[in-house]
C-alpha cells in the first residue's frame, strides 16, 4: 500500500442504502484509512487445488472477504456464489504448479482473468487484465477458510430469492 502509515490500513467503504450520507451515492467506493491492531492487518493463507497439483500461499487480510452473486460466479461454481479475498499483486505466490487461464468480460465490461485447475477444474482466483493486479482468491481452496468469514456482498440483483440464512435450514455433520 502507497504512504503507509504505522497502525493504519487502508479499506474499501461503500455506504449502505440505509445510512442517510449514501443518498445519491449508489455505487460509490471511497478509500478510507483506519486504525488495525498491529500485527492483525493480514494472515497467510496456504490454498490447493482439489486434486492437489496446484498450491500457493497467500497473505490475506480478513476485511476484504466478500460473496459474490453474480451469474458468472453462478455459473463458475455451479452454485449460488463465490467467496473472495482480495489480495495485492505481491500476495499471492505459486508454489506448485501452473494454472490454466482464460479472460472474461463481466457485465459492468470489465476483463478479469479466470485461474483454476487445468486436471480437477478447481477455480483459485481471478484478476485484472489490465493496472495493477488485485486478484480475488477463491477462500474455498484456502486452508484457513473457516477464519475468513465474508464482510461484504456483491451483485445481490442477481442473488436466487430462496438463498437464505443457512444456520436456520436443518442440517447434519456429513452427508
Amino acid at each position: 500500500m502507497r504512504d503507509r502509515i504505522p497502525g493504519f490500513t487502508e479499506r474499501w467503504w461503500s455506504p449502505r442504502p440505509s445510512e442517510p450520507r449514501a443518498e445519491g451515492r449508489a455505487g460509490v467506493r471511497v478509500r478510507v484509512r483506519v486504525r488495525v491492531p498491529q500485527g492483525e492487518e493480514e494472515i497467510k493463507v496456504k490454498g490447493t487445488c482439489h486434486c492437489g497439483e496446484i498450491t500457493y500461499e497467500a497473505e490475506v487480510d480478513p476485511e476484504k472477504v466478500a460473496v459474490c452473486y453474480c451469474t458468472d460466479c453462478q455459473t463458475m461454481t455451479g452454485g449460488t456464489c463465490h467467496v473472495n479475498a482480495v489480495v495485492a499483486d505481491d500476495g499471492l505466490r505459486l508454489t506448485a504448479g501452473k494454472p490454466a487461464e482464460y479472460t472474461k468480460t463481466g457485465d459492468n465490461g470489465n476483463k478479469r482473468i479466470q485461474a483454476f485447475c487445468g486436471t480437477c477444474g478447481t477455480h483459485l482466483y481471478a484478476c485484472n487484465v489490465e493496472g495493477p493486479k488485485h486478484y480475488g482468491v477463491r477462500v474455498g481452496a484456502m486452508d484457513k477458510r473457516a477464519e475468513l468469514s465474508p464482510k461484504a456482498r456483491f451483485y445481490l440483483r442477481s442473488q436466487p430469492g430462496w438463498v437464505v440464512d443457512e444456520a436456520s435450514l436443518p442440517g447434519s455433520e456429513t452427508q
